[in-house]
Protein backbone atom coordinates (compact mmCIF):
# COMPACT_ATOMS: atom_id res chain seq x y z
CA UNK A 1 0.00 0.00 0.00
CA UNK A 2 0.96 3.21 -1.00
CA UNK A 3 0.17 6.55 0.96
CA UNK A 4 -0.24 10.13 -1.03
CA UNK A 5 -1.94 13.14 -0.38
CA UNK A 6 -3.69 15.20 -2.62
CA UNK A 7 -4.12 19.50 -3.38
CA UNK A 8 -7.33 19.48 -1.19
CA UNK A 9 -4.73 18.09 2.01
CA UNK A 10 -6.65 14.84 1.65
CA UNK A 11 -5.08 11.38 1.41
CA UNK A 12 -5.07 8.07 0.90
CA UNK A 13 -3.68 4.56 0.77
CA UNK A 14 -3.34 3.11 -2.64
CA UNK A 15 -2.47 -0.42 -3.76
CA UNK A 16 0.70 -0.12 -5.90
CA UNK A 17 -0.17 -3.94 -6.67
CA UNK A 18 -2.99 -6.73 -6.75
CA UNK A 19 -3.40 -7.66 -2.77
CA UNK A 20 -3.40 -10.93 -1.97
CA UNK A 21 -6.64 -12.62 -1.82
CA UNK A 22 -8.51 -12.21 1.47
CA UNK A 23 -6.14 -9.11 2.59
CA UNK A 24 -7.96 -6.94 4.97
CA UNK A 25 -7.77 -3.22 6.25
CA UNK A 26 -8.63 -2.07 9.42
CA UNK A 27 -10.41 1.26 9.90
CA UNK A 28 -11.95 3.05 12.98
CA UNK A 29 -15.70 3.64 12.60
CA UNK A 30 -15.33 7.40 13.34
CA UNK A 31 -13.48 7.59 9.76
CA UNK A 32 -16.26 5.58 7.61
CA UNK A 33 -18.60 8.00 5.82
CA UNK A 34 -21.77 6.51 7.19
CA UNK A 35 -25.28 7.38 7.44
CA UNK A 36 -24.61 7.11 11.57
CA UNK A 37 -21.47 8.72 11.86
CA UNK A 38 -22.72 11.80 9.90
CA UNK A 39 -26.04 11.72 12.27
CA UNK A 40 -23.68 11.56 15.10
CA UNK A 41 -21.09 14.65 13.54
CA UNK A 42 -21.24 17.99 15.26
CA UNK A 43 -20.65 19.35 11.78
CA UNK A 44 -23.80 17.30 10.09
CA UNK A 45 -26.07 18.50 13.20
CA UNK A 46 -28.37 21.01 11.30
CA UNK A 47 -29.45 18.50 8.64
CA UNK A 48 -33.01 17.02 8.99
CA UNK A 49 -33.26 14.21 11.19
CA UNK A 50 -36.31 12.55 8.61
CA UNK A 51 -33.90 12.05 5.78
CA UNK A 52 -33.17 8.36 4.75
CA UNK A 53 -29.27 7.13 4.61
CA UNK A 54 -28.54 7.15 1.26
CA UNK A 55 -30.31 10.87 1.34
CA UNK A 56 -28.13 11.58 4.92
CA UNK A 57 -25.09 11.24 2.98
CA UNK A 58 -25.38 13.04 0.14
CA UNK A 59 -26.83 15.62 1.51
CA UNK A 60 -24.01 15.77 4.42
CA UNK A 61 -21.40 15.43 0.74
CA UNK A 62 -23.04 18.18 -0.58
CA UNK A 63 -22.81 20.32 2.85
CA UNK A 64 -19.49 19.95 3.25
CA UNK A 65 -18.29 20.91 -0.26
CA UNK A 66 -20.52 23.88 -1.14
CA UNK A 67 -20.96 25.34 2.98
CA UNK A 68 -19.53 23.64 5.53
CA UNK A 69 -15.79 24.20 6.25
CA UNK A 70 -16.08 22.10 9.42
CA UNK A 71 -16.73 18.91 7.83
CA UNK A 72 -15.07 15.94 8.72
CA UNK A 73 -15.45 15.08 4.59
CA UNK A 74 -14.69 18.56 3.24
CA UNK A 75 -11.65 16.88 1.57
CA UNK A 76 -13.51 13.85 0.28
CA UNK A 77 -16.28 15.88 -0.95
CA UNK A 78 -13.91 18.22 -2.75
CA UNK A 79 -12.49 15.46 -4.34
CA UNK A 80 -15.72 14.12 -5.89
CA UNK A 81 -16.31 15.08 -9.73
CA UNK A 82 -18.33 18.39 -9.79
CA UNK A 83 -20.60 17.51 -12.87
CA UNK A 84 -22.66 14.23 -11.92
CA UNK A 85 -22.72 11.90 -14.77
CA UNK A 86 -26.88 12.00 -14.88
CA UNK A 87 -28.77 14.40 -12.17
CA UNK A 88 -31.54 13.40 -13.62
CA UNK A 89 -31.76 10.47 -11.79
CA UNK A 90 -30.87 11.93 -8.49
CA UNK A 91 -33.47 11.04 -5.72
CA UNK A 92 -34.58 14.12 -4.72
CA UNK A 93 -36.94 13.75 -1.90
CA UNK A 94 -38.58 17.37 -0.61
CA UNK A 95 -36.51 15.52 2.81
CA UNK A 96 -33.67 16.13 0.62
CA UNK A 97 -34.34 19.37 -1.15
CA UNK A 98 -34.82 21.30 1.93
CA UNK A 99 -31.80 19.75 3.41
CA UNK A 100 -29.57 20.87 0.49
CA UNK A 101 -31.25 24.75 1.00
CA UNK A 102 -32.24 27.05 -1.67
CA UNK A 103 -28.91 27.96 -3.50
CA UNK A 104 -27.96 23.99 -4.00
CA UNK A 105 -31.83 23.82 -5.44
CA UNK A 106 -31.47 26.44 -7.77
CA UNK A 107 -27.89 24.94 -8.94
CA UNK A 108 -29.61 21.00 -9.47
CA UNK A 109 -32.79 22.98 -11.49
CA UNK A 110 -30.43 24.74 -13.64
CA UNK A 111 -28.25 21.70 -14.05
CA UNK A 112 -31.65 19.52 -14.90
CA UNK A 113 -32.44 22.31 -17.42
CA UNK A 114 -29.53 22.38 -19.74
CA UNK A 115 -29.69 18.49 -19.86
CA UNK A 116 -33.32 18.71 -20.78
CA UNK A 117 -32.11 20.89 -23.75
CA UNK A 118 -29.57 18.53 -24.99
CA UNK A 119 -31.42 15.63 -24.71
Amino acid sequence: LVRRFDASRGHGLFAARDLPNGYRIALPRRFVLSASNVRRSAACRHLPRTLGDTQTIVAALADARFRNARSPWRAYAASLPSVAPDPQNWPLTPALLHALGPELCAALAARAATVNAIA
